[in-house]
């Protein structure tokens, strides 16, 4: 009976009711289409429709229509006449996707209006490499270099220039936490972010200080239009547990997105019999919370972010054993990040428009060395020399009102201000802050349609260095439809940190002195860049070279004070140089995909003059990847590769010798295959290996006679497995 009604009911809705129904599909893949849009007109009322899920569209008060359907972006428009069952078959279209930025621009525009050259490391690549903190997703991208420290973490340098050089911000605020100089970038987890922007070269008109080798800024993802449910376990055959949970909802003109995330991982070391204690790769527990609210009114929004870290790293040494007692010291780190912001935007019409960033951010390092008797399995804390807290506090706060002069001239203009305060007793006084207080302002303006120029100045009072104006200056210009040309000069400066001033560091492998004697940085740096798009019979090809040319005053790096006990301190060693080349080329045909790039880089002997040595250490760098996606079945493969080059470098010796050293040549390569299930990809399963290749060490080859010798550091943990599995529920929003 309830068959027979239903059945009653689909022919009364299709036949007597006037409903047709259609599936839209891809005529290359055949695959279906879901929200393809369809058109109509009945009784001179135009009708829209999209498809389901599975590709299924209805139309009511019609039983033959003449309708256009099409799905945007990516498919030709075409006309129809549509009855019931009518299969639709719309051809795909190659095109270059313009995609969206925000890191230096006056407000969120497009690619192709972007000034500044930006490279993007979007969601879909993220994915594909399964990568779970910023380490695993920058190892093999060209002009950046990854070195490890087993106690600090994984740091980076970009064209040369590391350190506290490298800007490294989220949704534009500045992460702080920084040990020697460096932000351990495995420290980042990737679970909530969107996609990761990065600018090579100077960004201090708009970012200040530590911006004068670069940018790198995460963007956290968004909830605008589904409550969603996800989640996802992460597996490494080398100890990595990795599970996150979040969700979003949205109702009328709030949205919340909530993320948790922990990350275990239980220590590596070459030599099995050494895992009963110590570890070459010491164990690491990280939790992260990232939670967002977002409130939306007409004219206004405004964006409440927290992000919570906090990490355990355990480091057990080798142990002391003899006829009367056995005993080990070990030493455990824990880091504490916690950042707080509330953003506001204010439009006040079409072309006007404010944007204030308010920032209150936390980090703490604590140090504990432990006895343990081995025999009891008891631990006893050592003495207070042996023990650290440092704790460090930033208050930050921008504002940038944007607004249009007429269809050519866009100008941005806003404050910034930076407060930050250590406390700890191995700071000076146990209490140290510096202050920068910043106004600055850029103009977009569109001289021709060809020619685009943007001017920028930055004005600073820094508390404890007198700070120079800092200008900056950018152009492109559209050659042809398919090229275009962007250059630019930016001058950097920056004013050394707290910790480059007062903190006495130590640990297990450092020994480092502040220096209130520094002076400030300061930097000039040219970029050309030539890019070349086009669709050529179906293929996307993307042509895009490089130069640049850095040059550094008073740059800050750490120097040998105390031969006896090792002890180190910060020194402004003089000027430094880098220049060098990048070529990079990708194609993208249907299902497959492939890029190929090339970089050269110098970079600059410092005591070349008077040693009689070469100018400049000369590398390369290679990186490639190839990638295939089949729509129709829901799966695809992808192979990263990177080549980095030798790196020479020279050591003045104490007799005024010299000898020449490199760290050799290697090779990272990872793979991941990804496989999808039921409607929306509910279900995804990444599987693959990493660092191919099987690295270890790498050797450090020296010479020069009686100083002849060499070495090794480590850079990975073999080639290893992993299995990823995400799920993920969505429902639309009210």
């Amino acid at each position: 009976m309830r068959s027979f009604i239903f059945i009653a009911l689909l022919f009364c809705s299709q036949q007597l009711c006037g409903q047709v129904t259609a599936r839209i599909i891809d005529e290359e893949r055949g695959t279906v289409i879901d929200g393809a849009v369809v058109t109509y007109t009945v009784k001179d009322k135009k009708k829209v429709v999209s498809t389901n899920d599975s590709g299924y569209v209805f139309l009511v008060d019609c039983k033959t229509c003449i309708a256009t359907v099409y799905s945007e972006l990516f498919y030709d428009l075409k006309g129809v006449t549509i009855t019931e069952g009518t299969v639709v078959k719309l051809k795909p279209i190659t095109i270059i996707l313009d995609q969206v930025v925000i890191t230096g621009q006056s407000t969120q525009s497009s690619m192709s209006k972007s000034v500044q050259k930006i490279k993007i490391i979007d969601a879909k690549t993220i994915a594909n490499r399964a990568a779970i903190n910023l380490k695993d997703l920058l190892m093999t991208e060209l002009n950046i270099r990854i070195s490890t420290d087993n106690i600090l973490g994984s740091s980076l340098s970009i064209q040369g220039i590391g350190g506290q050089n490298i800007k490294i911000l989220q949704d534009g605020v500045p992460i702080i936490g920084r040990l020697d100089g460096q932000l351990d970038l495995s420290q980042i987890n990737l679970s909530n972010i969107e996609r990761v922007e990065i600018i090579e070269g100077p960004m201090s008109t708009i970012y200040g200080t530590d911006a004068l080798g670069g940018v790198i800024n995460l963007i956290s993802k968004k909830n605008i239009k589904q409550n969603t449910f996800n989640y996802s376990n992460y597996y490494e055959t080398v100890g990595t547990i990795n599970t996150n949970v979040g969700f979003s909802v949205k109702k009328n003109r709030s949205s919340l997105r909530v993320d948790a995330n922990k990350n275990i991982f239980n220590g590596y070391s070459e030599n099995e019999d050494s895992k009963l204690r110590w570890m070459q790769w010491k164990p690491k527990n990280q939790n992260n919370l990232n939670t967002s609210y977002s409130y939306t009114l007409k004219n206004i929004s405004f964006k409440l972010s927290s992000q919570y870290f906090n990490e355990l790293i355990t480091s057990k040494n080798v142990p002391v054993v003899n006829s009367v007692q056995a005993y080990a010291f070990d030493d455990y780190f824990k880091t504490i990040r916690f950042n707080n912001t509330l953003f506001t935007d204010i439009n006040f019409g079409k072309n006007r428009n404010i944007t204030l960033t308010n920032s209150y951010s936390v980090y703490e390092r604590m140090k504990n060395r432990y006895r343990r008797d081995l025999l009891t399995i008891q631990d006893e804390m050592t003495g207070n020399a042996d023990q650290d807290t440092s704790k460090f506090y930033l208050v930050m706060a921008r504002g940038i009102y944007k607004t249009s002069v007429g269809k050519k001239i866009t100008i941005q203009s806003g404050y910034d201000i930076n407060i930050e305060t250590g406390t700890g007793d191995r700071l000076e006084n146990n209490r140290q802050q510096i202050q920068d207080y910043a106004a600055f302002t850029t103009i977009d303006w569109n001289i021709t349609k060809k020619l685009i120029l943007k001017p920028g100045l930055r004005f600073i009072y820094n508390d404890r260095y007198g700070a120079p104006v800092i200008p900056s200056f950018n152009f492109k210009y559209f050659l042809t439809k398919n090229i275009d040309i962007k250059g630019s000069y930016g001058r950097g400066f920056r004013a050394p940190t707290l910790k480059e001033l007062s903190l006495f560091f130590v640990d297990i492998n450092h020994n480092i002195k502040g220096n209130e004697n520094l002076k400030a940085e300061h930097s000039d740096n040219f970029n050309i860049n030539i890019s070349f798009n086009k669709t050529i019979r179906k293929i996307l090809v993307g042509i895009n070279a490089s130069g640049y040319y850095n040059t550094m005053k008073n740059l800050i790096d750490l120097g040998l004070l105390d031969a006896n006990t090792q002890l180190y301190t910060y020194l402004n060693i003089g000027n430094y140089k880098t220049h060098g080349f990048t070529i990079e080329n990708s194609l993208k045909y249907k299902r497959v995909s492939f890029s190929l790039g090339y970089a050269r880089m110098g970079r600059q002997n410092y005591e070349y003059s008077y040693h009689n040595l070469p100018r400049y250490n000369y590398t390369s760098e290679i990186n490639g990847t190839i990638g295939y996606y089949n729509d129709k079945y829901k799966w695809g493969a992808n192979l990263f590769f990177k080549h980095n080059g030798s790196v020479p470098q020279y050591v003045i010796n104490s007799d005024g010798t010299t000898s020449q050293s490199k760290v050799i040549a290697y090779n990272m390569a990872d793979l991941s295959i990804q496989k999808s299930f039921m409607p929306k990809n509910m279900i995804t399963i990444v599987a693959g290996a990493k660092n191919l290749f099987d690295l270890r060490n790498i050797n450090i080859v020296s010479s020069g006679g009686a100083h002849s010798g060499g070495g090794s550091m480590p850079i990975g943990m073999g080639r290893f497995y992993f299995l990823s599995l995400k799920f993920m529920l969505q429902s639309n929003a009210r």
